[in-house]
């Protein structure tokens, strides 16, 4: 089964560019990797740069075939990778994030990543319970592994113009 989440960068006032992905959502996966992998918008920037993705690696790496069990740590996107089209990732409105059929919204705004079951509340990724304390992971005792909150200000209603998004 299938745990989908959406990553996101925020670029504005309840702006975001975003891109869903298909599996191991959960953030002692996908949670772990954005925060060891992605922590610089540059990185987060060359990430939503592939759009959306069947499965997220702490790699970016080339186009490869499914099959490849050579790289298990690159990411894996249904346009560079399995060649579909329409897969790039989308400006969106924050709010219009919600009721999107996802289990968690991965936010990147300002050098933290955020995390949300609704986008209607963000906490930070970081303290997330189901994630090591930071020290551990700094001192390598417990890795990402592979493949209480506060909200963000000024979200106020409006309408989303772009839900499309790849098909479940």
């Amino acid at each position: 089964m299938s745990t989908r989440s959406i990553i996101a960068l925020k670029t504005g006032e309840n702006r975001c560019l975003a891109a869903r992905c298909h599996y191991d959502g959960y953030p002692e996966n996908n949670g772990a990797i954005l925060l060891a992998a992605y922590n610089t918008e540059e990185r987060v920037r060359a990430l939503l740069a592939l759009g959306e993705l069947e499965s997220l690696g702490p790699e970016l790496g080339e186009k490869h075939d499914r099959s490849d069990k050579e790289h298990p740590d690159w990411c894996f996107a249904y346009g560079r990778d399995g060649g579909e089209k329409n897969t790039a990732a989308r400006d969106r409105t924050i709010t219009g994030l919600q009721g999107e059929r996802v289990s968690y919204i991965y936010l990147f705004d300002q050098g933290t990543w955020l995390i949300s079951r609704d986008a209607r509340v963000f906490s930070p990724l970081a303290e997330h319970p189901a994630l090591p304390k930071p020290e551990a992971i700094a001192e390598g005792e417990a890795p990402p592994a592979k493949n209480g909150g506060g909200e963000i200000s000024g979200l106020a209603p409006a309408a989303d113009n772009g839900g499309a998004s790849h098909g479940d």
